[in-house]
């Protein structure tokens, strides 16, 4: 056991390194290539440079709020906030920020085997790391100024904590524990909030003890509540509203229904609209919320269409012409992801019966294509998720090898007889 555990530090310690190196190199690359590309400092420039801008607000002492009319609840402040260390200690460097991305990519390798162990076994964990270590996507956008990976790194720590309490229903600790990672992850991504209320449906049907489901939710919420309470309080100072997430669900979920809908995002109908030139950033949130409902409500057949073509864009393999520039990347993805898929079937198949493996694995990946069937559907959005699918593909692929290996270590024994 002994011997086990040191080489398994070991493997740790060095898939975490070459998890390191890789997304170093990528943070270097991708800077060499801006810096020799007039004019571009993102890679995909619209969310970064907001997510940017925000960051130096805070690292500058300025009010968290962005555009004129100011916008200040716009985007969740876990991932402007990240960014505050590099923008406030480097100056601004992008390189450093990226080479600080870097970090979180790691952190979300080893989050990954973390959540794996809990799962399933030792060996399955390292591979799933190894797995998350060297993808390419996922690597990638580790460096990336977006808020994927972070998000990733918070959606498995809240996913561990909420395993934590399966394992442990007794437990005062782990609820309030997951409630606050939940809402670390809520933080990053304002879609997370209504996970665990999904978590607890899910208790209802494994656990015997139905008080103690709803003991530990109100645990969770309890937890969540305390660790968002700041958000809330300010966006209350600054707006006269009770918001508890972003006031951008309006204008995003406009962005999927309405009379020019393709499925993609398209926000040009904000600024011709100009709305925040006559409403509040609240009452612009509501506006689009009522018309996104009164259109869907309207052309019922078309919304229908438009969900489709939302769900189309999320699970499609390859990622579309806007979200890269080279064809030959596009379909180097989309051979990886079709391959990955075809392994998660398999692994689904031969699970079917571990409800606990398929639901911390699997439902963070549909409920996430659920919710962009009302919004718009990217790879971008599916891309966290894809980080404990993982773990579902390397048992798959782990009890496979195991399987081989006795099928050969039984004939060799046949052949000597």
């Amino acid at each position: 056991m002994e011997a086990w555990s040191r080489n398994c530090f070991s493997s740790i310690r060095v898939l975490l390194l070459v998890a390191l190196s890789v997304r170093l190199v990528l943070a270097l690359g991708l800077q060499i290539y801006l810096d020799q590309t007039p004019d571009r400092s993102f890679l995909i420039a619209g969310d970064a440079a907001g997510y940017w801008e925000l960051a130096s607000n805070i690292a500058a002492g300025e009010p968290y709020e962005i555009y004129d009319p100011p916008r200040q609840i716009l985007r969740m402040p876990g991932f402007p906030v990240v960014l505050t260390i590099p923008i406030k200690l480097f100056e601004g460097s992008f390189l450093a920020a990226r080479i600080w991305l870097a970090l979180f990519g790691v952190l979300a390798v080893y989050l990954c085997y973390r959540l794996a162990l809990e799962l399933a076994d030792g060996k399955t964990a390292i591979l799933a790391a190894w797995l998350v270590a060297l993808h390419p996507v996922m690597a990638g956008f580790s460096v990336v100024i977006l808020s994927e990976t972070c998000f990733a790194a918070s959606l498995l720590a809240s996913l561990w904590s909420l395993q934590r309490i399966q394992a442990h229903p007794d437990s005062s600790l782990f609820p309030v524990m997951a409630g606050v990672l939940a809402a670390v992850a809520t933080y990053m991504r304002p879609v997370w909030i209504l996970f665990p209320l999904i978590w607890a449906v899910y208790q209802l049907f494994v656990q015997q003890r139905k008080t103690i489901v709803g003991r530990n939710l109100l645990l969770i919420l309890i937890g969540m509540a305390l660790t968002l309470s700041p958000w809330v309080y300010r966006n209350y100072q600054v707006s006269g509203q009770f918001v508890v997430t972003s006031l951008w669900s309006g204008p995003s979920l406009y962005d999927g229904f309405n009379p020019n809908a393709t499925g993609a995002s398209d926000m040009t109908f904000f600024e011709t609209d100009n709305l925040p030139a006559t409403m509040s950033e609240y009452e612009v949130d509501q506006e689009y919320r009522q018309r996104a409902w009164q259109f869907a409500r309207k052309n019922p057949w078309r919304s229908f269409e438009l969900a489709g073509l939302k769900a189309v864009r999320f699970w499609r393999p390859w990622p579309v012409a806007e979200e890269v520039s080279s064809p030959l990347i596009a379909w180097g993805i989309g051979g990886l992801n079709t391959i990955l898929y075809l392994v998660v079937l398999l692994a689904i198949w031969r699970f079917r019966n571990r409800s606990d493996l398929l639901f911390y694995t699997l439902t963070p990946l549909i409920y996430f294509a659920v919710i962009h069937m009302l919004f718009v559907g990217s790879l971008r959005y599916r891309l966290p998720a894809e980080y404990p699918l993982l773990i579902l593909a390397a048992l798959f692929l782990s009890k496979s090898r195991n399987n081989r290996e006795i099928d050969e270590q039984g004939a060799v024994r046949m052949n000597a007889k």
